[in-house]
């Protein structure tokens, strides 16, 4: 497991970050309606994401990595967009939240992860593919008690509903994860055979540097540290 001990002087400061995410591709099937569009028009201009959300185009394909094998058909921010929309009281956490503070690594190749009300359930996205690969499924944690208000924020500019825990505890959450190997919220990556002895705490490092990298750091002399 690792820890945080020996990073004295380094902070990270409350405030994140927002970042403009780009254009929204996923649509809730209510909004098309009212737009004008008939059931043939959704079945044959759009594709279904999920219940009730669906993202232009009538088939979709999945990103393949240089091996050709299937990565995800959305990116991970996109993801944790799209499940908003489903279930917008829903709390996106794990790599999905990583990814909507702009997480550059990892993240669109892992399970969106969601803390909800309701039971534990495990689902893919675009059900007509049946393409049951990691970056594709969708992961829900029953969260009964409701995340508490510090603990969130609200990353996309262009939608200020959606919520998601903050970076450091996605961080974290991904680290118990890993440590704790659960795959339905984080499936491990491959890391070079000279460190497979130690591949829990690599992947931990890995994880918390690429974390870093998304927050406003500032070097304190003799400060202490606080994380998000």
């Amino acid at each position: 497991m690792v820890h945080f001990r020996g990073m004295r002087g380094l902070t990270s400061s409350n405030a994140v970050v927002l970042r403009q995410l780009g254009p929204q591709k996923s649509v809730r099937v209510d909004e098309l309606k009212r737009a004008g569009y008939s059931n043939y028009q959704l079945r044959t201009r759009f594709s279904r994401a999920l219940t009730g959300v669906y993202v232009p185009g009538r088939s979709v394909n999945p990103v393949v990595d240089f091996k050709g094998e299937d990565l995800y058909v959305l990116d991970a921010a996109e993801r944790a967009r799209a499940y908003h929309l489903a279930n917008p009281r829903a709390v996106i956490a794990g790599f999905g939240a990583l990814a909507l503070a702009n997480m550059k690594y990892f993240a669109d190749e892992q399970p969106t992860l969601a803390l909800t009300k309701s039971p534990r359930d495990d689902r893919q996205f675009f059900p007509a593919l049946e393409l049951d690969i990691p970056g594709n499924r969708l992961h829900t944690r029953q969260d009964r008690w409701g995340t508490p208000q510090a603990k969130l924020w609200t990353p996309d500019l262009s939608n200020p509903t959606l919520r998601a825990v903050r970076p450091m505890i996605a961080c974290a959450q991904v680290i118990a994860a890993l440590e704790s190997g659960d795959e339905r919220a984080v499936v491990p990556w491959e890391i070079p055979q000279c460190f497979q002895p130690w591949e829990t705490e690599v992947r931990q490092i890995q994880v918390m540097d690429a974390t870093l990298r998304t927050q406003p750091i500032e070097w304190r002399r003799g400060g202490t540290r606080s994380w998000n």
